[in-house]
């Protein structure tokens, strides 16, 4: 199989569109009309869903999927949303808050939580941690502590 030369987005480009599907959706979705919607609104196009895993790889599937799925993992993880069922998903109050803070927030949001979390491990294995820098939005200031319980 040939290397695709064709442009997908990162997963953290998912990030706040996920938000966005989800806020403007009236209860939850499920994660097939969740991806719709998130490929619609990026205006993503076949050929980028068409990007595959090379043979041998252990992903396996459509690559922009894969990424919106590693963006909705992220975004549970700091509780921005939720899943009360298999394969359905709502915003929570700290993902509407990260909205209003705006897509530098969410992505702020994510880094925070990667940090944390790579420390968390070091400390598992005996490694000394790197400290975690503070959430900051895209004025620059803090973004609330209380946006993410702990």
């Amino acid at each position: 199989m040939a290397v695709s030369t064709v442009a997908i987005p990162s997963y953290s480009a998912f990030l706040f569109p996920i938000l966005e599907v989800l806020d403007q959706a009236t209860g939850s979705l499920s994660k097939r009309e969740m991806d719709a919607a998130v490929i619609e609104r990026l205006g993503l196009t076949d050929e980028q869903l068409a990007v595959s895993y090379p043979d041998g790889s252990k992903a396996r599937g459509s690559k922009v999927l894969h990424r919106i799925a590693f963006a909705r993992s992220s975004l549970k993880l700091f509780s921005a949303i939720d899943n009360s069922q298999r394969s359905v998903w709502a915003i929570t109050p700290t993902g509407r808050a990260l909205l209003e803070h705006g897509e530098e927030a969410v992505r702020r949001a994510d880094s925070d939580m990667r940090r944390q979390l790579a420390r968390e491990r070091n400390e598992r294995q005996g490694v000394d941690p790197r400290p975690v820098e503070p959430l900051a939005n895209q004025e620059g200031g803090r973004v609330p502590e209380a946006l993410f319980p702990r």
